[in-house]
């Protein structure tokens, strides 16, 4: 009887210790999941308000005249949006990823130069399957690269939208175009509006076909090509294209 007591005891004691132990590294877990979100959120502001500029390399592309209109395809939060803000007179930025989007009109509703639309732009208006970045923590996504989670978003034609009017500017000086694989499609459904206004355009490729079938297009339209870059392991190119 006394050894099943003092057993009962122990294990007792044991079972404290352990609760004990495990509630201060839960406790720390918590404290540091708390610590680590708050610097990714000032790091993401920080981003947001262009302290940093996550492709340093592009600013000196970044040229556009204030009677001019800047076109950012795959605005995501809005890095390329606020900065071309201080420079053009008008900025029309394109995201389809619902909480890329919601991110891109929060940092934006001071700027009344800034129209955002919760559009995918390609080569005719219609539904496409959106899917987002496996990382959970980005704002990327990809109407190319499938996986099991999607959304469906309305898609554009560029063209079509100045038909309708719902993009209304006069001149355009500068096109972003980031779309992760989907360049091509985007190009196509500009057609119209790159031979009226023929802008200089800022143009990331994915995958060898997409950059022949991007180059071959923009040749066709009478555009000059410089690469600035190119990451060969990935299938990656970055171009600044004009007339």
């Amino acid at each position: 009887m006394g050894i099943s007591l003092r057993n009962t005891a122990l294990v007792a004691i044991g079972d404290l210790l352990r609760l004990k132990i495990w509630s201060k590294i839960e406790y720390f877990y918590r404290v540091q999941q708390f610590v680590l979100g708050i610097a990714y959120k000032i790091l993401n502001d920080f981003l947001a308000r262009d302290y940093f500029f996550t492709e340093a390399w592009y600013i000196p592309y970044l040229t556009i005249r204030k009677d001019e209109a800047f076109i950012d395809v795959g605005a995501n939060v809005g890095f390329y949006t606020t900065r071309m803000a201080r420079r053009a007179g008008q900025v029309f930025a394109f995201e389809p990823n619902p909480e890329a989007y919601r991110k891109l009109k929060t940092r934006t509703q001071t700027l009344s130069n800034v129209t955002c639309f919760p559009y995918a732009l390609g080569s005719e208006e219609k539904q496409v399957k959106l899917y987002p970045s496996d990382d959970i923590r980005a704002t990327g996504s990809s109407t190319k690269k499938e996986s099991l989670q999607y959304v469906s978003v309305q898609c554009f034609a560029l063209d079509d939208l100045f038909k309708k009017k719902v993009i209304n500017a006069d001149k355009i000086g500068l096109i972003k175009i980031d779309v992760e694989g989907a360049e091509h499609e985007v190009l196509l459904g500009a057609k119209g509006s790159l031979t009226s206004f023929h802008p200089r355009i800022l143009l990331e490729i994915h995958g060898k076909d997409s950059f022949t079938k991007c180059m071959r297009l923009l040749k066709e339209l009478r555009y000059r090509v410089h690469k600035v870059k190119q990451y060969k392991s990935w299938n990656l190119w970055w171009l600044i294209a004009e007339v």
